[in-house]
């Protein structure tokens, strides 16, 4: 009977430890991981952290990694700069030793790994390594053998730590039911699963013993069998003493559960008589309860690891409620190895970045913009149907309709993308046809109250101004959500002011516009002509209301370059209205004409 520690290696029969392990593999990588910074500028960050990851190979690493924690409940994640590059590296548990302070602070980091050293005429030869990291230095040694982490360490090469920090982050797993961090999956369940590798053995042994049929008769060996030859050789030959004792030639490596027929049945025996024995026996080797009784017991197992035993599931939709349990499992892992391992150490790259753009001066590395804070996204297994996006559509413009605002029901379409993300896919391609649409119907509407005693359009109670103008910029501000400003600093005060002038001239045209077709639609149902233009008059002479008004400095002094948000409440449509900015401004003036 093997133990656990054999079993994991691969040994053993039973197949529980390595269906767990691909099962957090396909729901806790996904279709593939994707990090990202939480404040970037012009994706400075983004292509420090793709750099890196595409440097060390990690997309390829990661499923190792994350078999290397479920299993032995722990790995080293290291950052190590090569020159104006970096290389991310995992070890396993037996390879490194760490030294924590007593603010959980990691005081230093000891690994070792194993390299080939080329020879002079010879072939490479293998060596140990071992490395120290400190704040301050990097300590290296090699041996000829595996060095004991436990031992005082002399270093034949010391050299200063060009990141000044112990670039290493500890991976701790979260194995199920609670248990302590840095604990494997397994090690709770062992003896259980040593006793479900014996029985599976014992299950197999059966069905090699009674593979074929056992044969009762009367009549000699020899009459009813013969031997089977293989690539030209006699089994006789094979049928040696040291042969039949185990003994194999150095080349021949063979499956131990493998079985060879060294004998068959003759095709046709003939000759029976009447009083001689002949009869095949049809074994059962597997009873249907002791095949029950396993399946029941490997089912037990996989649901106390937190997964999931796949057999029986007949429907898609079948599956993806079973496989919650999975995806809530592989939730813990996501979080020990990409949040809180991944993601700090890319945390770390970003942090030596600044520290040489502070050092050259500007030259080298990466401006200060802020948190270092990076995020995780990790693909879905289950790919979206047209069917699901437009029901989620659907949803979505439901919520709106609600009084929930655009961003957050494009969360609901579309959960993998990040708020950035969304913005930009709110204000990159212009205004949705349908918002705009729904806008000017507003405003057209709105045009169209006349009051009953002065005839000229409804006025707002709190300012007197028209109610087409009181409510225009709630409808710009709205429309105006996820836009990008870009400012220009060649834009004297001059331009400013025209600028400003231009935008007021516009707003009083469009509002007059809006108030002729409205008139024109009455006089059009009433079957008369009006030549009375008292409506259009009230409307030019109107005042402005102050939030419309040009601010009195320059736009672009109050406004983000990279803003995805509409401008402050100081000038709110200083870029809105010009036509070198908005999509809104080109329709207005398509519209006017």
């Amino acid at each position: 009977m093997l133990n656990l520690s054999d079993i994991l290696k691969g040994g053993g029969e039973t197949l529980i430890p390595a269906n767990h392990i691909q099962q957090l593999i396909t729901f806790t990588i996904g279709t593939g991981v994707d990090f990202i910074p939480q404040i970037d500028v012009n994706n400075v960050r983004k292509a420090l952290i793709e750099q890196l990851l595409v440097h060390s190979q990690a997309e390829l690493q990661l499923p190792q990694w994350l078999a290397e924690i479920v299993t032995q409940g722990r790995l080293l994640l290291y950052l190590r700069a090569d020159g104006r590059l970096y290389q991310l590296h995992g070890y396993p548990k037996d390879a490194y030793l760490v030294e924590y302070g007593g603010d959980r602070t990691l005081i230093s980091a000891r690994f070792c790994f194993k390299q080939s050293v080329a020879q002079m005429g010879g072939t490479p030869k293998t060596r140990w390594v071992q490395v120290r990291i400190t704040p301050e230095w990097i300590e290296r040694s090699e041996t000829d053998s595996k060095p004991d982490l436990q031992l005082d360490f002399v270093p034949d090469i010391i050299s200063a730590n060009p990141l000044g920090m112990v670039s290493c982050v500890e991976v701790l797993n979260v194995p199920p039911a609670g248990a302590a961090l840095g604990e494997g999956d397994f090690h709770k369940l062992a003896a259980q699963i040593e006793a479900h590798d014996d029985l599976t053995g014992n299950i197999l042994d059966n069905l090699y013993f009674f593979a074929e049929s056992p044969l009762v008769t009367s009549r000699d060996p020899g009459e009813i069998a013969e031997a089977i030859f293989r690539d030209g050789g006699d089994w006789r030959e094979r049928e040696s003493v040291a042969h039949t004792s185990g003994f194999r030639n150095a080349d021949s490596q063979r499956n131990p559960r493998r079985r060879e027929r060294r004998h068959r049945l003759r095709r046709v025996i003939g000759n029976i008589e009447a009083d001689e024995l002949f009869q095949q026996l049809n074994i059962n080797p597997v009873p249907q309860d002791q095949l029950f009784y396993s399946d029941n017991y490997e089912r037990q197992l996989r649901e106390a690891l937190g997964g999931i035993l796949e057999r029986g599931i007949e429907s898609a939709t079948e599956s993806r409620v079973v496989y919650g349990k999975v995806a809530c499992t592989a939730k813990t892992k996501q979080l020990a190895l990409f949040k809180y391992g991944i993601c700090k150490i890319l945390t770390m790259a970003i942090a030596a970045e600044e520290a040489l753009y502070i050092r050259t001066g500007g030259a080298l590395g990466l401006p200060f913009l802020g948190d270092r804070t990076v995020n995780f996204r990790v693909g879905a297994v289950y790919q979206p149907t047209t069917r699901d996006t437009l029901d989620r559509s659907i949803v979505s413009r439901n919520l709106m309709r609600q009084g929930v605002n655009a961003k957050e029901a494009l969360k609901y379409v579309f959960p993998e993308k990040s708020e950035q993300e969304i913005a930009v896919m709110v204000g990159s391609g212009g205004l949705p046809s349908e918002y705009l649409r729904d806008a000017m119907a507003i405003l057209s509407q709105l045009s169209s109250f006349i009051d009953p005693l002065t005839g000229l359009p409804l006025t707002d109670p709190r300012t007197g101004v028209p109610l087409v103008q009181a409510i225009l910029p709630f409808i710009v501000n709205a429309l105006s959500y996820g836009q990008q400003f870009y400012s220009s600093t060649s834009n004297s005060q001059s331009q400013s002011t025209a600028s400003a002038r231009a935008e007021s001239g516009l707003l009083r045209s469009v509002v007059n516009r809006l108030a002729q077709l409205a008139q024109q639609r009455r006089n059009a149902t009433n079957n008369v002509v009006s030549t009375d233009n008292r409506s259009d008059a009230g409307l030019a002479s109107a005042p402005i209301p102050g939030i419309l008004r040009a601010p009195t400095g320059s736009p672009t002094d109050a406004i983000n370059p990279v803003s995805t948000q509409s401008p402050n409440a100081n000038s709110p449509f200083a870029k809105f209205f010009n036509p070198a900015y908005s999509p809104i401004f080109n329709f207005l003036r398509w519209y006017r004409g």
